[in-house]
């Protein structure tokens, strides 16, 4: 008697479930703000003075340039929010400085405006940038350390389409946040 032939599924991409994973994820980073703003609590660590940090609105897949989530706060303050799961100098963050670029080109207001990419996990290296580029909202920064010279260069090199103006502008505007909001206890 002949066994029929058995088919076993060989490994392949999981773009899908990754993709749904990032969806996922988008939804919680909405969800947070939204979260903030019925609890009356400050949006912190989005690039703003907490009493600034007031959740007025949230709307996801706008037609911002940093696309995934707006958020509105007091006085006309607006984050354009990316949600990326896990955050390295790689593909993912080009295409998330590309927006930003865009949105410079188009016009930032540096006191009200922040261009926010929010990450579930963040590599070394994007962690320092993260800490370089909290430094640049400050009129009169410190010192950059060596390794905050570094990032702000490798993220220079990818606003290479900008003016040195412009890209000052990103600077002044660009946060990295991460915001666990996957796990049960966060």
């Amino acid at each position: 008697m002949a066994h029929p032939r058995l088919s076993v599924a060989s490994p392949g991409p999981i773009g899908g479930a990754s993709g749904d994973a990032g969806v996922e994820y988008r939804r919680a980073v909405a969800a947070y703000a939204v979260a903030h703003a019925l609890a009356g609590e400050a949006l912190s660590g989005f690039g703003y003075a907490l009493p600034l940090a007031q959740v007025v609105a949230v709307a996801v897949e706008t037609d911002e340039h940093a696309d995934d989530v707006r958020v509105r706060l007091v006085g006309a303050h607006k984050a354009q929010v990316q949600a990326k799961r896990t955050l390295r100098f790689d593909a993912v963050l080009s295409g998330a400085v590309a927006q930003w670029s865009a949105a410079a080109k188009s016009g930032l207001d540096p006191v009200r405006d922040r261009l926010v990419l929010t990450t579930g996990t963040a590599s070394g290296p994007v962690r320092v940038l993260a800490q370089a580029l909290e430094r640049c909202k400050t009129d009169e920064p410190g010192a950059f350390t060596a390794a905050e010279k570094n990032a702000l260069g490798r993220l220079d090199q990818m606003l290479s389409g900008l003016t040195a103006q412009k890209r000052e502008l990103v600077h002044q505007c660009a946060v990295i946040t991460v915001v666990d909001v996957e796990e049960e206890q966060s």
